[in-house]
């Protein structure tokens, strides 16, 4: 890592200037019109102010390349002429052996579908023509229970590895079988392209209709959106993002030009697919079906995207008529048609106004007040206070009154809040400080040398005080040359990385020299915390002798 240079690597791909001491460029990872993606050299971290994007060289290539973890390693270690030496026992060869099994497994279902004209003629049926069944990659497994874990192929394939992947199932009596019978299958990639997982089909309407690949070390299902990696392009990043519910959805609508389109798996809308949508569209259509359950789903996806209303990303809410989904629309209707329900969709902060107050008879005090209170569940989980705002003046002038009484009713409670004492405040303190001086560690590694009381320090009982004292001890016994990105990376398999790379860009320090001064100081109250922690144990101990 000490050899990567940063803005080198970024800089080849995008184009930045230098500001001060560091660098600043249009963000690749969504649409900008003035620079908000900073690249430091001495940190090796590049961050976004605009959407939040944020990391090392090696999750700028997994994130901007779409490279997995070892491919971004490997193109790394040859631009500086290294060997990457991989343990045997490493999740990272695990996870690449299954990723080669899947794809072998992937040629298998294909040949059997060129070889089940009746398969052919469903999905005929369902009009998706053979360029989409190459591009998708759909395959066939026969309606066996022991096709893939048939003595032949079991000769290929390991028993235990095809039960790792996901794709033989174990009885209470010990025997195996085919977990895909008799379905379509639909390959589902991770974003760097690769078939982590399998989603299958049946083809005689039996339930379950659909079922997919259960969690294995490649595949985590509240991470993964079906079709990303068919149908989105980094270059067309201006292209809204429609997110469906089925694998057919989104081949239909990829059939018809409307791209990019993706599906969750089987599981509700999480705060991972949102973070990977904003990255890559400056809006997304979220459809939905005109029923009671389309509508309940969709209260169900607002409450996960009101954290990340007010960004550059805008959400909007599609309901398509009853009985009828973007697979059956783009089939007898077309992409004109598609397109222009897509104008009707309902912008987020409209569709909320519209939920508050979807209960009002009239226009009385009590409605009114019933419609705030709806409105407020909504308001308490905005992080952006210019979205707030905006949501706010817009639910004023649909309820006729003056937005002061909004307001005055968001902060009542934590007015209220604020006036009592509060036994807590110093706990949330010290998690403050906390989250500060790991970040001003990691971006200042050199101010781990000086005089921190690990003791003190390891006695605070506040989340995090384990990984502060975890990351003084690591940067002390490091080499000199530590870099943030070096940080960063050496916690990633314990997913501490992820974390610590958000710290590192919710709380950014610029210039060294007050960074340290705010370290002490933090240092300073944590110690103190800690002492009187400390104290206060001693003396129970004591008064419990007594």
């Amino acid at each position: 890592m000490v050899a990567i240079n940063i803005v080198d690597l970024i800089g080849s791909r995008v184009e930045l200037k230098k500001a001060g001491k560091d660098h600043k460029g249009l963000c690749p990872f969504h649409n900008e019109k003035t620079p908000s993606f900073i690249v430091s050299e001495t940190k090796g971290f590049y961050h976004c102010f605009g959407c939040g994007a944020h990391g090392t060289p090696i999750s700028f290539l997994m994130e901007h390349d779409n490279l997995d973890f070892v491919t971004a390693i490997k193109y790394l270690a040859e631009k500086v002429g290294m060997e990457v030496p991989l343990n045997d026992s490493s999740n990272l060869k695990k996870e690449n052996e299954q990723a080669a099994l899947l794809e072998e497994i992937t040629k298998i279902y294909e040949s059997q579908l060129n070889q089940s004209s009746e398969v052919k003629q469903y999905l005929t049926r369902r009009g998706i023509n053979e360029k989409s069944i190459k591009k998708f990659r759909i395959g066939y497994s026969p309606d066996s229970w022991n096709f893939l874990s048939s003595p032949k192929l079991l000769k290929r394939f390991s028993e235990k590895k095809l039960f790792d992947a996901g794709l033989i199932v174990k009885n209470e009596k010990g025997n195996i079988y085919d977990r895909f019978r008799g379905r379509v299958i639909f390959p589902i990639k991770s974003s760097s392209n690769k078939i982590i997982a399998f989603g299958g089909r049946n083809i005689d309407e039996q339930l379950p209709k659909y079922i997919n690949s259960p969690e294995t070390i490649t595949f985590n299902k509240s991470h993964c959106l079906y079709g990303l990696s068919e149908t989105y392009e980094a270059r067309n990043k201006k292209a809204a993002m429609f997110l469906c519910e089925g694998y057919l959805d989104v081949i239909s609508l990829a059939q018809i030009g409307i791209m990019p389109s993706v599906a969750t798996l089987g599981t509700a809308l999480t705060e991972n697919h949102v973070k990977q949508i904003i990255q890559r569209t400056p809006k997304v259509v979220f459809c939905f079906d005109g029923d009671e359950a389309g509508k309940k789903a969709s209260l169900r996806t607002v409450d996960i995207v009101l954290g990340f209303a007010g960004g550059l990303t805008e959400f909007s809410f599609l309901f398509l008529p009853k009985g009828q989904d973007p697979d059956s629309i783009a089939q007898t209707k077309g992409k004109d048609c598609f397109l222009e329900l897509a104008k009707k969709s309902i912008p987020l902060s409209e569709l909320m106004v519209k939920i508050a107050c979807s209960e009002m008879k009239n226009n009385n005090a009590e409605s009114k007040s019933k419609a705030i209170s709806i409105a407020l569940t909504y308001i308490q989980k905005m992080r952006n206070q210019l979205y707030k705002d905006a949501f706010i003046t817009d639910l004023a002038d649909h309820l006729k009154i003056d937005k002061d009484l909004i307001i005055n009713a968001s902060n009542s409670d934590t007015d209220t809040f604020k006036a009592m004492p509060d036994k807590g405040q110093s706990k949330r303190s010290e998690n403050l400080f906390i989250r500060e001086a790991i970040s001003i560690l990691v971006q200042f590694p050199k101010l781990a040398n000086k005089e921190i009381p690990l003791d003190a320090l390891s006695k605070i009982q506040a989340p995090g005080t384990s990984l502060l004292v975890m990351i003084l001890r690591y940067i002390r016994t490091a080499d000199s040359d530590i870099t943030t990105s070096m940080i960063i990376e050496h916690f990633r398999d314990d997913d501490l990385g992820k974390h610590i790379s958000k710290l590192v860009s919710d709380y950014v320090f610029d210039d060294e020299p007050i960074a340290e001064k705010i370290l002490e100081d933090i240092i300073k109250k944590l110690s103190f915390h800690g002492s009187r922690s400390s104290l206060a144990e001693s003396l129970a101990k004591k008064f419990k002798k007594q």
